[in-house]
């Protein structure tokens, strides 16, 4: 129950910020200080205009009836649920009795969502047993295979976990896990809504470790949702296991004890990843920072082992400007590979004496879609001269032991956009998986051809507006993160169009079904959830006095089903069934369409459809 009962949450958090993310590319071809410039006047906007004090309401409206501390309430919800599993009959509060009616157990899974297994942030095979396979989830928590990826089981670890960015196997005793929890993207200094914003993600409870492969699970570095906190990147040293590094929101963390304490050795906002000599692991390698960190840039130190190490940030053959998030991976004592989010420009950079030096290997376009958020690399380790890398776009590069040179070909575009991890089997390299936006794919030849492993991985994040047949509550409809739009006649799912699936509402019918993605793409079905689905609104264009939120906010009359309406910075409304529309809100003194708001939410009186 637990899976089905936090995913739409952390959903609803991801929607909310989609549209900020898109909405606000800053130009990043000028210099640091002029960087700053354009940083400090955002924050000073966003005080002045309010802004921030509105996405702030907005975040808080949904604490109703009281938005104060909704992290805590969270953690609230959480030890409630702890509750009811132990009480299925009744709940005695201050004042107030909750029922349950049944059994909580009477909860069950609705199946495999079309073969679809929703964001997986992280993958991990057991060094030791190449069929133990395990995913951490952005929405579904902790996943484990015991059949190398062909199916999947979820763990339950008895904290609020939602988001896994990273796990790691102790490769001296395989029942020994750890993971790190909080999908926090890219925190900032600053205070602009588009990079810094509480709704990224989820925050996590700090790092989780296991001793009996899965089956209880203790904190070994204890944080709170409330602390803003996030773990980026775990990675054993490569010569004492006893030692782990930690790459978190505010800095690269460090236990020699196998977690039972942790120190702070660098003290930088937003730490990436992580890579130490095997051959001289006081030299250590770090990604550090996102979009407008003055800081951000690759550091290297060589006293690694020190309690307090000293760090040189690296300028020798890297970008100065122009930079996002970053991912590191090595295979010996010398070579390492970086992939530099970067709007354009090169973004695989080579470095042959362990990251002193730097060379652009090529100009591929697999970060700059999204240069802050998705992208990564692995380097096969049994040739160190190829890498596998991806973003958006999905890559192999092949080169010489020169710091020139090489070649890249495209892979499979069979496997979903988005790359999260991309992770080689320690024991086979030609086994390769890869865990993105589309949940986990797994090659056996190396990366030449893909085939998809989402059987059982329950953990796919849907948008708000989840529509449900009135006539048929078996008949369903939702929108899926990046997954699309997708149909439920009562046995099985099925996607019914794509993109980031949105809101979808079905008419008293049954019959009349209304569905939308980001491209403000509004469908029309009218032979119910199933479709077929057609456009709504083809002539809705893209214009300066109509514009929407990244997901179309809909609504359908529950008294009159001809009803309809599409909220954009005007109000669309349909009075028969979708067949036709008007724009409401043409009037240069309304006010949606007078100040630019584009609107968020809508609702419609369940008496009256024309009362908004």
């Amino acid at each position: 129950m637990k899976k089905q009962f936090v995913i739409l949450g952390s959903a609803i958090s991801l929607a909310t910020m989609s549209f900020l993310l898109v909405q606000k590319k800053m130009n990043h071809h000028v210099g640091a200080s002029k960087e700053r410039a354009i940083q400090e006047e955002n924050e000073e906007f966003e005080k002045e205009s309010g802004a921030a004090l509105q996405l702030s309401s907005w975040f808080q409206s949904k604490g109703y009836p009281n938005p104060e501390n909704l992290n805590g309430k969270y953690q609230q919800a959480w030890e409630e649920y702890k509750d009811i599993k132990k009480n299925t009959e009744s709940i005695l509060h201050t004042g107030e009795i909750y029922r349950i009616q049944g059994q909580v157990s009477n909860w069950t899974s609705l199946g495999d969502v079309a073969d679809i297994a929703g964001r997986v942030l992280c993958v991990e095979v057991d060094p030791n047993n190449s069929n133990i396979v395990w995913a951490g989830s952005a929405g579904g928590g902790i996943w484990k295979s015991t059949n190398g990826a062909s199916s999947w089981s979820g763990v339950e670890t008895d904290f609020p976990v939602l988001g896994v960015p990273s796990i790691v196997v102790n490769p001296l005793k395989s029942s020994v896990v750890y993971a790190g929890t909080g999908e926090v993207y890219r925190t900032d200094t600053s205070n602009t809504g588009f990079n810094v914003w509480k709704t990224r993600g989820t925050y996590g409870v700090g790092i989780l470790k296991t001793t009996d492969g899965g089956a209880t699970w203790t904190q070994v570095m204890s944080k709170t949702s409330n602390q803003l906190f996030g773990i980026q990147m775990l990675k054993f040293d490569p010569v004492d296991t006893s030692i782990i590094y930690a790459c978190a929101t505010d800095g690269l963390y460090r236990t020699t004890n196998s977690g039972a304490t942790w120190n702070k050795i660098l003290n930088k906002i937003y730490v990436s990843d992580v890579c130490i000599n095997p051959s001289n692991t006081n030299q250590i390698v770090v990604g550090v920072g996102n979009l407008t960190n003055t800081d951000r840039g690759i550091y290297r130190t060589t006293n690694g082992s020190s309690g307090s190490p000293s760090w040189t940030k690296i300028s020798s053959g890297l970008p100065t400007n122009n930079v996002g998030y970053i991912r590191l991976d090595n295979v010996g004592s010398n070579r390492l590979y970086a992939s530099i989010g970067r709007s354009s420009g090169n973004e695989l950079y080579l470095s042959t004496d362990f990251g002193s030096n730097w060379y652009a290997k090529n100009s591929s376009s697999h970060t700059s879609y999204q240069y802050w958020f998705a992208h990564t690399l692995a380097i096969n380790p049994s040739n160190t001269n190829q890498v596998i890398f991806g973003g958006v776009n999905f890559y192999r590069y092949t080169s010489s032991n020169t710091t020139t040179g090489g070649s890249s070909s495209s892979l499979s575009s069979s496997v979903h956009a988005d790359f999260h991890d991309i992770e080689y089997d320690p024991n086979n390299s030609n086994t390769v998986y890869v865990a993105c936006d589309g949940g986990v794919y797994k090659s056996t030849n190396g990366g030449s051809s893909w085939s998809v492993r989402n059987t059982g991985l329950r953990a796919t994040q849907f948008y708000a507006s989840f529509g449900v047949d009135p006539t048929n509550a078996n008949r369903l409809i939702g929108g899926l993160q990046d997954n699309g739009v997708v149909s439920y006649n009562g046995s099985s799912w099925s996607k019914e169009f794509g993109g980031d699936g949105g809101a979808c509402a079905v008419a008293p019918n049954g019959s009349t079904v209304l569905a939308c993605n980001d491209a403000r793409a509004v469908q029309r079905s009218t032979n119910g959830v199933t479709g077929p689905f057609s456009n709504a609104l083809s002539s809705w264009a893209f214009v300066a006095d109509d514009r929407t939120a990244f997901m179309v906010p809909i609504a359908i009359s529950k008294s009159d089903g001809n009803y309809m309406y599409v909220a954009s910075d005007n109000i669309h409304r349909s009075t028969n069934g979708g067949s036709s529309w008007t724009n409401t809100s043409t009037s240069s003194s309304n006010y949606i369409d007078q100040y630019r708001k584009t609107a968020i939410a809508f609702a419609v009186s369940p008496t009256n459809p024309n009362k908004v």
